[in-house]
């Protein structure tokens, strides 16, 4: 288990609270924010800002349209559905990272419209509004589901480069298709569905301007200059786009590599920021392995273990692994009290009882009692521990057998953007497009 990382297929409100046995991810993701503000794990496409500025655009002429009745459906559920029937009737291999589009093609082959069967369980937080919408409000494009600051700029590129500037109320073609998508978003809202058939010739335009890889110049330069807004976030791209190349372009560089190299040529509170992040990632690896060790152990013994006994088997692959735990603490720790940010310390509160010098099998206790705690204060509610105790012996729910080894490396347990940036990176052109 070398890294954390929640997916469309790995919701946090799941039974058993995800994959976050130990509860590292909460404090990673808050510390990816920090070095690199508005970017999740999420994002894969850059022009999914663009459509979701489109989108924006029209949205008050749909709901003029339709009126103040209230429908099942969203504007932005309709909205999705309508861009992605248009993107898969082109049946075009090249596009990828498009939402439910392995539903869509079904609902295609079978001549259904998508309607909310047919698109994702939860469209406000994984269709690409969703997920863009934390990025959208961070560059000025969006405020409070309305257009933002910065909004009609990069809409003025997109239309430019589109040859639409009718789409925009300037002169020029892209009127009419302005008119059509807000008939037919409107339509699909009403009828809960989309309202055109796959074979719709409307499906053309949204192909030839709304391709999630097809981005024009204008529109790039103005993506780029928004992403460069943020000072640290600027730091971090450009040393990408200059001295760390080889970060974006060979993906077998590793993320600590990366943060490394990045800390060596940065300053200031985003060099406290990386500073903190290697550190707590050290005292993330050791918990993770800990907490992965003893699972194994437990998979083998369906009577179960006793603290001790688990300590000795995890002590053979893993020598002196309580006091590398309580060193690895120590020193994320301090990273973290010379850092500013208050709520870093308030984050990592939760690691507190770590901070005691364990025996081994004290060791083993505390990761395993945090494992229950965790699973307790999920912030979705309670659920289930993968292992529970029993007069002194721990014992692991079938479910829950685990027979891989930690990975007993320097890995990172959570991921720092390094992919996402890889593919803003080549759809950008780089930082100076």
């Amino acid at each position: 288990m070398s890294t954390i990382y929640r997916s469309e297929y790995d919701p946090k409100d799941s039974d058993e609270g995800g994959i976050d046995a130990v509860g590292l991810s909460s404090m990673g993701e808050y510390l990816g924010q920090l070095y690199l503000p508005g970017l999740l794990e999420r994002h894969r496409r850059p022009r999914f800002l663009t459509l979701s500025v489109i989108g924006l655009s029209i949205k008050v002429d749909v709901e003029n349209l339709i009126g103040n009745k209230e429908y099942e459906t969203t504007f932005w559920e309709a909205f999705e559905w309508v861009v992605v029937t248009g993107l898969i009737a082109s049946k075009d291999a090249d596009i990828k990272n498009l939402p439910s589009s392995d539903k869509a093609k079904t609902a295609m082959a079978q001549n259904k419209p998508l309607n909310a069967d047919r698109y994702l369980v939860t469209p406000s937080v994984f269709g690409f509004h969703g997920v863009y919408k934390f990025l959208l409000k961070n560059l000025g494009l969006e405020t409070h589901d309305f257009q933002g600051e910065f909004c009609q700029k990069l809409l003025e590129a997109w239309a430019k480069d589109q040859k639409a500037m009718g789409f925009i109320g300037q002169e020029g073609e892209g009127a009419v298709e302005r008119k059509e998508l807000i008939k037919i978003v409107a339509d699909t809202i009403q009828k809960g569905e989309v309202s055109r058939a796959w074979n719709f010739r409307f499906w053309d335009f949204i192909y030839k301007n709304f391709h999630p890889l097809k981005i024009g110049p204008s529109e790039k330069k103005v993506i780029i200059e928004l992403l460069l807004n943020d000072e640290t976030r600027k730091d971090v791209l450009l040393f990408l786009d200059k001295k760390g190349k080889k970060f974006i372009q060979d993906d077998k560089t590793t993320q600590r590599e990366y943060l490394t190299a990045l800390q060596k040529e940065v300053s200031g509170n985003l060099k406290k920021t990386l500073d903190v992040i290697l550190s707590y990632e050290q005292f993330a690896r050791s918990l993770n392995d800990i907490f992965y060790d003893s699972l194994v152990e437990l998979s083998g013994n369906s009577l179960g273990l006793s603290a001790d006994d688990i300590s000795k088997s995890v002590e053979t692959k893993n020598k002196g692994f309580s006091s590398r735990l309580y060193q690895h603490f120590k020193d994320a720790q301090k990273a973290i009290l010379e850092h500013s940010d208050i709520d870093l310390q308030k984050r990592f509160d939760v690691f507190k009882k770590f901070e005691e010098k364990f025996s081994s099998s004290e060791c083993i206790n505390a990761v395993l009692t945090h494992h229950l705690s965790v699973q307790l204060n999920k912030s979705t509610g309670a659920k289930n521990p993968w292992i529970f105790e029993v007069q002194g012996r721990w014992m692991v729910r079938a479910s829950y057998a685990h027979r891989d080894q930690a990975t007993h490396n320097n890995s990172l347990v959570n991921l720092y953007r390094l992919g996402v940036l890889r593919l803003f990176f080549s759809d950008l052109g780089g930082m100076n497009a």
